[in-house]
């Protein structure tokens, strides 16, 4: 897809950036309950949460805003 519109490319752009990590934070969560290791579930909850920080903070930043996110 092809998009001229700098905002709307931007956009498009902060989207695909927070789905990418929508879907990293997914794989994780679904390891943490099937199939990890006792030993491994706190590094994997801190891992969790600091993913879910940056996702936080990509939907909050002022440029979202700018954008008009």
């Amino acid at each position: 897809m092809k998009i001229r519109n700098k905002k709307i490319k931007k956009l498009v752009e902060k989207y695909r950036q927070i789905s990418l990590l929508g879907k990293i934070d997914a794989v994780l969560g679904w390891d943490l309950e099937v199939s990890l290791p006792q030993k491994a579930v706190e590094g994997r909850a801190a891992q969790i949460a600091y993913l879910t920080k940056i996702i936080s903070e990509k939907w909050l930043d002022k440029e979202s805003k700018r954008v008009g996110i």
